[in-house]
């Protein structure tokens, strides 16, 4: 079974070019199929992957696309596409040691990514809500010994203050608002990925950089995108920004008890933090 799936990433690999090493390396090691007990095979059949169908599945499981991996008439977790998350990656510029913190462990293959990435000193913290999908993920890690990569259920917009401050945080669900507590658990330079929630699915993907002496995060890249939203039990106000302008400008976001005296193309005020463009 080994070189049956090493093909496909193989192929994958092969069609897909740019990545870094240390990202190509988690991709080998860490095998997507792996993290996909349940699939949906579209239209409305959901599948449990055992031993005995995988060969059956490989190609769908290692194929650049998303799947749907919990809900039932309304799909609320994927497991993304790979050429994404890998790109993801790259853009978080991790380190060995460095600690993460991930909101929406989803299947847990992103989170076991990048504890492969950051190796034994470094720690991902990853909450996720669901509480099927916490089970799901945790066992998939015990079947591979990953060590370094703590899932647990929660609410991720609370942020996770026992091993604060941070080094890189990601989310990998679409949010209306960046919740106050990142501003004060990631650490000065600090990476963020963030995906602003936008309407009809046109979300952006934000690479964040955290600066303390100007007292905001400050993007750095940012890529149309869609993505699921935030389960959460936080209540929200709806993004109102025009999709261009957030693509081509730069973005700073403050947290909300802080005075913003800038000029701006747009100011957005959500409830725990203000987006500006610049």
């Amino acid at each position: 079974m080994t070189e049956l799936y090493k093909e496909f990433q193989d192929r994958f690999i092969a069609q897909n070019t740019g990545f870094s090493k240390e990202v190509i390396d988690a991709y080998y090691s860490v095998p997507r199929h792996m993290f996909v007990p349940y699939l949906r095979d579209y239209p409305d059949k959901w599948i449990t992957i055992t031993d005995e169908n995988l060969e059956e599945y490989l190609s769908i499981l290692y194929a650049d696309h998303p799947l749907a991996i919990f809900g039932d008439e309304q799909v609320i977790s994927t497991i993304s596409q790979p050429s994404f998350v890998l790109t993801i990656l790259d853009f978080l510029e991790l380190k060995p040691g460095h600690k993460v913190f991930e909101l929406g462990s989803g299947s847990g293959w992103n989170a076991a990514l990048m504890g492969h990435i950051i190796g034994k000193d470094g720690r991902v913290i990853s909450i996720e809500i669901i509480p099927e999908l916490v089970d799901r993920a945790n066992a998939c890690l015990d079947r591979l010994h990953i060590k370094n990569v703590k899932i647990m259920q929660g609410d991720a917009t609370e942020g996770y203050i026992k091993d604060a401050p941070y080094d890189r945080a990601i989310f990998t669900a679409g949010a209306y608002d960046l919740p106050a507590v990142f501003h004060k658990q990631l650490g000065d330079g600090a990476v963020l990925i963030f995906v602003l929630k936008g309407d009809l699915n046109s979300d952006i993907l934000y690479v964040l950089k955290k600066n303390d002496e100007e007292g905001c995060f400050i993007s750095t890249k940012a890529v149309a995108c869609s993505f699921v939203p935030v389960t959460t039990t936080t209540k929200h106000k709806v993004s109102e920004f025009n999709h261009p302008m957030a693509l081509t400008n730069t973005l700073r976001i403050y947290p909300n008890n802080k005075e913003i005296d800038i000029s701006c193309r747009h100011m957005m005020k959500q409830n725990e933090s203000t987006f500006v463009w610049l």
